[in-house]
């Protein structure tokens, strides 16, 4: 299922342009459609990269069903709270879904690192991403966030159910 979405992400990037993206004036199908659309190859290519990787990762603890459903749902619906006048496109709605899934996990101890030196270093640059996209402008900072915390409570009741099955 992980490639599935990069094949998504390219053949998306390669035949529309960013109308496939929201913005406060745009047709409801773009709340859904805006995460598979980039402005750019580099947009692409990290976004794709950023996403392989949690993907990969989190698919060990979440089926990949429930995981693609998840983030397509959580990063969907913050796209309905945050309005923007300029047109949103790219993935990291989702990937910041997944962070905050990651984020939850390493703090229920479901992910276990050997030394805390990669904790500290995993959660630094996850703050610095974040804090990044509040610095530039043509960045979805607020979908950031909100994708994140929805990500962390939506970790927190996956663990829990987790745990009350076993």
């Amino acid at each position: 299922m992980n490639y599935a979405f990069l094949i998504l992400f390219s053949v998306t990037f390669g035949c529309f342009g960013t109308e496939l993206g929201y913005s406060a004036h745009s047709p409801w199908w773009t709340h859904f459609s805006y995460m598979f659309q980039h402005a750019s190859v580099w947009h692409l290519l990290l976004n794709s990269f950023a996403f392989w990787s949690l993907f990969r990762l989190l698919r060990l603890y979440i089926r990949p069903v429930v995981l693609a459903l998840l983030i397509i749902g959580l990063a969907s619906g913050a796209s309905w709270v945050c309005s923007y006048s300029l047109t949103v496109v790219g993935a990291s709605g989702m990937v910041y879904v997944m962070l905050g899934l990651y984020l939850h996990f390493i703090q229920s101890s479901v992910i276990l690192f050997k030394r805390l030196s990669s904790v500290i270093i995993n959660l630094i640059l996850i703050a610095a991403n974040l804090i990044l996209s509040f610095l530039r402008p043509d960045s979805a900072a607020l979908l950031h966030l909100i994708c994140l915390v929805g990500g962390f409570v939506s970790g927190y009741f996956l663990y829990h159910v987790r745990q009350s099955k076993s």
